[in-house]
């Protein structure tokens, strides 16, 4: 290892070392367009191990992180490169996005919410004010959430919203909201936050769901009536269409019993 750290030294130094890692890295891409996943793999490890010193290194170590995750089904392969770039290659610009990828796998395939809310604080270190540092910030409330922190969960959420309103994630971040409220038994605030985020988002990618839980709120407080209007508005859209069709065949029973 010292004598390749040695001659990769060397190369920078007689200023053509580039052509080499760059060569080496786009073979690894030419594998991976052509859904070659375990050798491109190999080919940026190649990358790595040859030109631990270049600027392609890091680049490779990511592309390793993302590909054995994503197509190879790999995590822990994954988290191996995702710590390498922290811990090799601090000043690189693939840090921030590193430490957030790293908390994802904790999240996502390891289900561990309260590893993964530790690393998620890691990736507002790099940056508390770029793009991974709002996502994990919206992922940290998620973690919470699971966690049991339902108050807290929401209140995450209510800052991400208003220190990040052009988010993307805002209106999963109001939907979310509402479940918190959901699950605080707390329909009539639920009742608002849905109402208010169908009136900001009405294309919103949630927005059966966000009018299904509509609903439901309203038959929580007793609101037969609105609640069996808001069901049949969503009656054909809704995916579960036969669920649909049971809440309106009950609520109209119920109707008709309350009027006698």
């Amino acid at each position: 290892m010292i004598r390749r750290l040695f001659l990769s030294a060397v190369l920078l130094a007689a200023g053509g070392c580039e052509t080499g890692p760059a060569a080496r890295l786009e073979a690894a891409e030419e594998k991976w367009r052509a859904a070659d996943y375990a050798g491109a793999v190999r080919s940026y490890r190649d990358t790595v191990e040859m030109f631990p010193l270049s600027r392609a290194a890091d680049d490779a170590l990511y592309w390793i992180g993302r590909t054995a995750d994503l197509y190879l089904s790999d995590p822990r392969q994954s988290l191996a490169a995702y710590r390498s770039v922290l811990r090799h290659y601090p000043e690189s610009p693939r840090v921030a996005e590193s430490q957030f990828r790293l908390a994802e796998l904790y999240e996502t395939r390891f289900s561990d919410d309260r590893r993964a809310l530790d690393e998620y604080r890691r990736v507002l270190i790099h940056g508390p004010e770029g793009e991974f540092a709002a996502r994990a910030r919206f992922q940290m409330a998620g973690c919470r959430f699971r966690l049991g922190d339902v108050d807290r969960a929401r209140a995450e959420w209510e800052k991400f919203v208003r220190d990040f309103p052009d988010s993307p994630l805002v209106p999963r971040a109001l939907y979310l909201i509402g479940r918190a409220y959901v699950v605080k038994g707390e329909p009539e605030e639920a009742t608002r936050v849905f109402g208010d985020l169908l009136e900001r988002y009405p294309e919103a990618e949630l927005e059966m769901e966000i009018r299904y839980q509509l609903a439901a709120c309203l038959e929580e407080q007793g609101k037969l009536d609105e609640a069996l209007g808001r069901y049949r508005e969503i009656r054909d859209r809704y995916p579960n269409p036969e669920a649909i069709k049971v809440k309106i065949a009950g609520l109209e029973r119920r109707i008709a019993n309350r009027r006698g």
